[in-house]
């Protein structure tokens, strides 16, 4: 059996290859966090509803927070909940409204005690029976506050 010189050449195409799995293993590992899923039932306020759509986002001490979707002029809400889906730091929330109520709904509020304390989050609300949506980022520390028209 022959044995084989290894050259300069040799060595650098094998240090290339290793740098390269190396690569590929840490960028694959970044992106690959799993998905958290939560379904939350809306707390609804009665009243004479608004007639901007929009959703406010408040962050309190005890490491949880409120979003408020108000604006339900054009709607008659039986009951409102909301499918929460959360990859790193990127939220997307889906509105889901079953129609027929009885009182008009001034606002619904949901309850995230589930994320993270001091992280930045972007979150983009949907209701898709109204066709609109919005964006915000929000800093999850005790008193931020953020307000956004849907759209």
């Amino acid at each position: 059996m022959a044995r084989v010189k290894w050259g300069a050449a040799e060595f650098g195409i094998v240090m290339l290859v290793v740098a390269a799995a190396i690569v590929v293993l840490i960028a694959g590992r970044r992106g690959s966090s799993a998905i958290k899923q939560h379904l939350i039932a809306g707390s609804l306020t009665y009243g004479a509803p608004d007639d901007v759509p929009r959703i406010e986002v408040n962050c309190h001490d005890g490491n949880f927070v409120v979003i408020t979707r108000s604006g339900f002029a054009d709607l008659e809400p039986r009951a409102v909940s909301a499918a929460i889906e959360i990859k790193g730091f990127d939220i997307t929330l889906k509105e889901r409204i079953t129609q027929g109520g009885a009182e008009p709904v001034d606002s619904a509020n949901f309850l995230l005690d589930f994320l993270v304390d001091g992280e930045r989050y972007h979150l983009h609300y949907i209701s898709e029976i109204t066709g609109r949506s919005a964006a915000l980022s929000f800093h999850n520390v005790a008193g931020f506050n953020s307000l956004r028209q849907l759209s």
